[in-house]
């Protein structure tokens, strides 16, 4: 399979090229290690830029002030490496990649190192993260991880604190939102300007608390 390493126009037209440079940087790096680890489908990797870091990075311009992400599940970097690709030269910037598989998550200190990321790697269960030392998020993330109901549970702690979390969900999104608890969260939901179905759901507590 070849993929093209550069990335496509589409990308290029709205990324600056610092932030350019380390996302081509991070496709080779993938490429090379999903040959001996279990990082990414051959289908998934072929689809790369087009889907999985446009999609990335249609998710972080959905709040381009936030410089705190916490990545649930964060796999092969989709989409915290992405984000902190983006924001590599914001001062202040720390994305946290939660990942319980350790080949993954060296990986992603590998990717980290190189690039020179604002990206910190926590090789925990997702059930752990209100162990994490104390830090103000400002958004909560995950892809293809969990139910929206289980995700909104883990991130409970963190949308006291005011946080959001910012989901991008599939053709079902619709569903899993009608069983959120609308009298506790504020949902709202938003085309995903990736070619495709897909949306964000963006969820708030209606009253943020400091716990």
């Amino acid at each position: 399979m070849r993929i093209a390493v550069a990335a496509p126009h589409e990308i290029t037209t709205f990324v600056e090229a610092s932030a350019l440079g380390r996302l081509e940087k991070y496709v080779l790096l993938l490429n090379k290690w999903r040959k001996i680890t279990n990082l990414i489908s051959d289908e998934s990797f072929e689809h790369i830029w087009n889907r999985h870091i446009l999609d990335a990075i249609h998710l972080q311009r959905q709040r381009p002030q936030a410089r705190a992400w916490l990545d649930i599940g964060s796999g092969a970097g989709l989409p915290g490496v992405i984000i902190a690709s983006l924001l590599a030269d914001v001062e202040g910037a720390c994305i946290i990649c939660v990942e319980i598989d350790r080949r993954k998550c060296a990986f992603l200190r590998e990717v980290a190192s190189q690039l020179k990321l604002p990206l910190k790697v926590q090789n925990i269960l997702a059930e752990q993260i209100a162990s994490l030392p104390d830090f103000d998020i400002d958004v909560v993330t995950a892809r293809a991880f969990s139910s929206l109901e289980r995700i909104v549970k883990l991130a409970e702690p963190q949308l006291r604190k005011g946080a959001i979390a910012l989901l991008p969900r599939g053709r079902s999104a619709h569903d899993e939102v009608a069983r959120i608890d609308r009298a506790l969260y504020r949902c709202t939901v938003t085309p995903n300007p990736t070619p495709g179905d897909g949306v964000f759901v963006q969820i708030e507590l209606r009253e943020s608390r400091i716990l």
